[in-house]
């Protein structure tokens, strides 16, 4: 299709500079969530262990007249134990996403909230191009494109906290076993089991910054699949996060437009995903696949440049 302006500039995206995935609620909101049910579990862990039995025992010569501590029980609590706690507070016991997954809901309101928000972009587009055709909003979303999308979202994140969850059991059982076998107290092995929660948290945390924005992204990139689909010929403009710690290659991009499958295979390529922060928005193309708006985006892209050359 050619696309003719009846005016003399297209829009520009109206975003947050630092957050243009307009998702900085829902990963706060994701990564609270997933704190909260850490926290649940390092407890429950925290007062199994509180009731073990410890003895002190002198080792002047094997151990620098340090107190060596003894287990009656060499195996205070099990692996299956740790693995049934950390499970129910994530909600990850099932081989398979559970019903109403409580980290559904953050990937859903992304997702829904994106496809809104493009949609919405490109009718402001629309108003300025000449015999283009805006579909409405109820179609995207009843879709068999949004449930796949969506659903194929949730999927992956159900994974990756399901492996967080075992590899968080696997590493508390560690220390507590590393623990018993080097005489630490009681103490000592408390703290250790709180540390490696606290290593849980921090990798949820870039799970959620990751698998939200990629939901608020892909539910774009699918909204300009459908339009493409239906005859239009929309590309994809990467909008960078403007913030001290965005990557070099992740800045080069800003301004610039790709198809959806360029885009995609970027962002699926070594860790680009992780914690990017980066958006997209859909951009008109000519009958010859050029930027309609040239004026705009050169201004997008020197917006880019006079930022990260500080």
């Amino acid at each position: 299709m050619i696309f003719k302006t009846n005016t003399k500039r297209l829009p520009v995206p109206k975003k947050s500079l630092s957050d243009p995935a307009i998702q900085a609620s829902n990963r706060r909101k994701a990564t609270g969530q997933t704190n909260k049910r850490i926290n649940g579990a390092a407890k429950e862990v925290a007062a199994i262990w509180a009731t073990v039995e410890v003895e002190k025992v002198k080792e002047k010569e094997i151990k620098n007249n340090l107190t060596f501590y003894e287990y009656p029980n060499q195996v205070p609590i099990t692996q299956e134990e740790i693995n049934a706690i950390v499970d129910k507070w994530l909600s990850t016991k099932e081989g398979a996403i559970p019903f109403a997954w409580y980290f559904s809901e953050y990937d859903e309101s992304a997702f829904e909230s994106s496809v809104r928000q493009e949609n919405e972009w490109i009718a402001v587009l629309a108003a300025a191009i000449i015999g283009f055709s805006i579909i409405d909003i109820n179609t995207i979303l009843r879709s068999e494109r949004y449930r796949v999308a969506l659903s194929t979202v949730q999927t992956e994140n159900y994974r990756l906290i399901k492996n967080l969850s075992k590899k968080t059991s696997e590493n508390v059982y560690k220390v507590i076993q590393d623990g018993i076998a080097s005489g630490k107290s009681k103490s000592a092995i408390r703290r250790d089991i709180m540390t490696k929660f606290e290593i849980a948290k921090s990798s949820a945390k870039r799970i959620t910054d990751t698998e939200v924005n990629k939901a608020a992204n892909n539910a774009r990139m699918s909204v300009i699949k459908t339009y493409n689909d239906a005859g239009e010929n929309l590309g994809v403009m990467h909008i960078s996060a403007l913030l001290p710690t965005t990557r070099q290659q992740h800045a080069n991009r800003h301004g610039k437009v790709y198809t959806v499958a360029q885009q995609t295979k970027w962002w699926n390529e070594g860790a680009n995903r992780i914690n990017c922060h980066c958006s997209v928005r859909s951009a008109p193309l000519t009958q010859n696949d050029e930027v309609l708006n040239k004026e705009q985006q050169a201004r997008i892209i020197k917006q880019g440049r006079d930022f990260f050359r500080r």
